[in-house]
């Protein structure tokens, strides 16, 4: 009976490595769900991920944690991949500054799909039944009446700032003669003082005396060639006119005073002309 059961016990220790292997599963995760491994011992010397060469790769590795054991190192791994299958960790990792590689086990991970075997879409959706509709047209109708009530807003109310605004551009003085009309209209009609009327003609005399170029000469004799040109003396010699002489005002051509400023720009001349009262009587 001693005999016989040597050859059993034979059988039963060659079993026993495959069994423990059944007992160590590979190491396993889903698609993009990261997964550690702990307290792996490899041989040889410190090791380190290899460089990403392909920023699309299926399988990213990285090491977490590193403990020297004896000649070899403890790892922590932690990993995740893009795509379903089995890879082999070792193959990822190379010695630290070039140093001389060891022969390293096959340490296999399994990575698998999300969907089923066979599955390439997710499951469809069953059908179900319609929500309770609830408040369902009384929301309807207030948002029919905010749409007429902003529609109203734009065509109407909204057209008020443009028409507003052409209104002012259309006041504002285009040229030096519509911004010096106001004021000459007000001379003419004798509404103007004569501290206006002599800062009128300052402004004039000043304008000019730059214009034509005459800042190197005294004030006396920029005067006399101001008098002398036949644009700029026409206005300034009509308000010397009405200062010195306002009795002996009489028909005055707006239109003619005005001329030689026609196609000048509104702002060409610096100083104020006349004043706010005088010129909005």
């Amino acid at each position: 009976m001693n005999k016989l059961c040597y050859p059993l016990m034979l059988v039963m220790l060659a079993a026993l490595p495959s069994y423990a292997a059944e007992e160590e599963p590979t190491p396993a995760t889903s698609v993009g769900m990261p997964a550690t491994i702990e307290e792996q011992v490899l041989p040889g010397p410190e090791l380190e991920v290899k460089p990403l060469e392909d920023r699309d790769a299926p399988f990213v590795l990285r090491i977490v944690e590193l403990f020297p054991h004896g000649s070899s190192h403890r790892y922590t791994f932690e990993y995740y991949a893009l795509e379903p299958g089995e890879y082999n960790l070792t193959d990822y990792l190379q010695p630290i500054g070039g140093a001389e590689p060891a022969e390293l086990p096959d340490f296999l991970v399994t990575v698998k799909p999300i969907l089923p075997p066979g599955q390439v879409e997710p499951n469809a959706l069953e059908p179900a039944g319609l929500p309770h509709l609830g408040w369902y047209w009384l929301w309807v109708v207030l948002g029919a009446i905010l749409w007429l009530a902003a529609g109203y807003a734009i065509l109407f109310v909204g057209r008020k700032k443009p028409v507003d605004a052409q209104a002012a551009e259309q006041a504002q003085p285009k040229t030096l003669a519509d911004r010096l009309r106001p004021a000459i209209e007000a001379a003419v009609a004798g509404r103007l003082s004569e501290p206006e009327l002599a800062q009128l003609e300052r402004g004039l005399f000043a304008f000019w005396r730059d214009r034509l170029g005459l800042n190197d000469l005294t004030a006396a004799e920029a005067m006399r060639r101001v008098l002398d040109h036949p644009e700029g003396g026409q206005l300034v010699r009509q308000l010397e006119a009405w200062l010195h002489q306002p009795e002996s005002n009489g028909d005055v051509d707006v239109a003619s005073l005005l001329a030689p400023y026609r196609n000048m720009p509104a702002d060409a001349m610096t100083e104020e002309i006349g004043s706010q009262e005088a010129v909005g009587a």
